[in-house]
């Protein structure tokens, strides 16, 4: 039998559903940092309304188990994507395209390179909303890049048991994530403060919608688990049809322009074949006539 801290709901729920009665949001992209992945967007694309939803992994690595559990999930809900790729490469983000809102569930805090502020940089223009879900900082009044507290500093802040031999290695080479150690997505990276959350997307035009704390973060004293809507000031959804069908068209037209270029680059690697096909065939015609008039040459 669940215990009780099992079967408790979990309050990035009740910001999804927030989202979707509130604020109208009929898709989402989910950019899943979680070790059950998928749990938000299998929760969200069964809200009534939500007609379409991205998953992508925004983890350093997945189980490949994982991998295919999430999309035969998946496959029983026909408006829901499992997006190849990483969450934050280019080629996904343009395959995740536009969405009504873009989940960041305990994201923010591991993202370097992309830092945390330009992830919401770069899919502010995609989307009229974001659901964070985030440990806030409480441990000073900036945000702060967490290895810059030092060795002692970043212990005393990190809760659990963080990587005690982080700093002798902070250069050395991950292989499996392709960066150095100090980048890490399994490294507690950044203490965001309110302000400065909510500054970077005043900044990107959302205002703050809803934010709820749920309390301090277990063995230590510097977070605050809270999370936070924010809508765009200039659009909001037009309703869940209207915004949903723009979404797809946009999604279906971003489709049919990587097909046409693929069918365009497939025939012109046929023509530049054909085109050497002949050549070669030209050539070898030709030789016996070329060979033949050799020995009539004119003579000087």
């Amino acid at each position: 039998m669940p215990t009780k801290a099992q079967t408790r709901r979990k309050p990035t729920l009740d910001a999804i559903d927030f989202a979707v009665r509130e604020i109208g949001i009929t898709s989402f992209a989910d950019l899943d940092a979680g070790p059950t992945y998928g749990e938000h967007a299998l929760y969200a694309i069964d809200r009534p309304g939500v007609v379409a939803g991205a998953l992508a992994n925004a983890r350093a690595a997945r189980s490949r188990t994982q991998l295919l559990d999430v999309i035969d999930h998946a496959a029983e809900h026909p408006g829901l994507r499992v997006v190849d790729g990483d969450a934050f490469d280019r080629a996904t983000i343009d395959e995740i395209g536009a969405v009504g809102a873009v989940f960041l569930f305990n994201v923010l805090l591991h993202a370097v390179a992309p830092d945390w502020d330009r992830v919401l940089e770069v899919y502010a223009p995609r989307t009229s909303c974001f659901v964070i879900g985030n440990p806030q900082w409480r441990g000073g009044a900036e945000t702060v890049r967490l290895i810059d507290l030092g060795r002692e500093g970043y212990l005393k802040a990190v809760p659990g048991t963080p990587d005690r031999e982080l700093f002798d290695r902070l250069d050395e080479w991950s292989p499996s994530e392709q960066r150095p150690r100090r980048d890490s997505r399994t490294v507690w990276q950044w203490g965001i403060t309110d302000v400065g959350l909510k500054g970077k997307l005043e900044e990107l035009g959302f205002k703050l919608e809803l934010e709820r704390s749920h309390g301090g973060v277990s063995g230590t004293e510097a977070f605050e688990n809270k999370s936070f809507v924010f809508s765009r000031l200039d659009r909001r959804p037009a309703g869940p049809d209207g915004s949903a069908r723009i979404e797809q068209l946009r999604h279906s037209l971003a489709t049919a322009e990587r097909e046409r270029d693929e069918l365009r680059q497939r025939v012109a690697d046929l023509e530049r074949t054909l085109e050497d096909v002949l050549e070669s065939s030209s050539w070898k015609l030709t030789a016996p006539l070329r060979a033949g008039r050799r020995p009539f040459r004119r003579k000087p």
